[in-house]
């Protein structure tokens, strides 16, 4: 499912469409239905629409994100592992493009290791790379252009992962 909202109204429709998850759950106990949402669920039914929503940074105020394909991970939060999906923390869908087109080139669960991320194909290693610069720049980009992101800073890493194929 696809949810798309009009930039101008979507505060409104996200209001809408919670009050609605909420009236159902009165119905229905949906918190059991969604077991493995890390608590999603629980935070959206306890939200509070009445109350006003105050923006927030994205990140705190001086983080460093860090994108690299390495190991089992491919990015990083002030030289942590980054838990979650790393488009949560993007200001604007322009980005998602750019994170698949750097991911596409790779793979995970090879040789053995369900977890551990493979190039595809040597020859894909420049075209990988460049990727993931494009995506740092638009994501510096967006940043830059952002209230809600205040003095973050990102970067990418060339890929050093092993790779499934050489040809």
């Amino acid at each position: 499912m696809r949810l798309i909202f009009e930039r101008r109204q979507y505060v409104a429709d996200l209001r809408r469409m919670v009050v609605e998850v909420q009236q159902a759950n009165k119905e229905l106990e949906l918190y059991e239905v969604a077991a493995r949402d890390y608590g999603f669920v629980e935070e959206l039914l306890a939200f509070d629409f009445d109350a006003p929503i105050v923006a927030g940074p994205i990140l705190p105020p001086g983080s460093h994100l860090e994108f690299r394909l390495e190991g089992e991970e491919f990015c990083w939060l002030n030289r942590k592992r980054l838990f979650g999906w790393p488009p949560r923390y993007f200001p604007c869908w322009g980005i998602n493009r750019a994170f698949k087109r750097w991911t596409k080139f790779s793979q995970r669960g090879y040789a053995g290791n369900p977890n551990q991320f493979y190039l595809m194909n040597e020859d894909d290693r420049v075209a990988c790379d460049a990727a993931g610069f494009e995506l740092v720049a638009i994501l510096r980009q967006c940043l830059d252009e952002s209230s809600n992101s205040p003095e973050i800073s990102v970067s990418y890493s060339p890929c050093n992962v092993p790779v499934v194929s050489k040809g």
